[in-house]
């Protein structure tokens, strides 16, 4: 969240000891296994599309023009 990309092992360390995890995580400590299952089973399929829904919003709301790329 704050420190760019973390281990999932931080990860959970966080949502025990950061109070903002904690917040964000409604005080719910999930085990590093838990973010690697969800990340596995969840994320895996849908990355590509969440990674060009994000892209498309972006370029919508900026007005981002692809065609000055070089």
């Amino acid at each position: 969240m704050s420190e760019g990309y973390i281990s999932l092992r931080e990860l959970e360390d966080n949502c025990k000891t950061n109070i903002r995890f904690m917040y964000l995580m409604d005080n719910e400590t999930p085990s590093y296994k838990t973010f690697e299952n969800f990340i596995n089973d969840v994320l895996s399929d849908s990355i590509k599309e969440i990674f060009n829904d994000v892209n498309k919003k972006i370029f919508e709301e900026e007005s981002v023009d692809l065609n000055h790329m070089p």
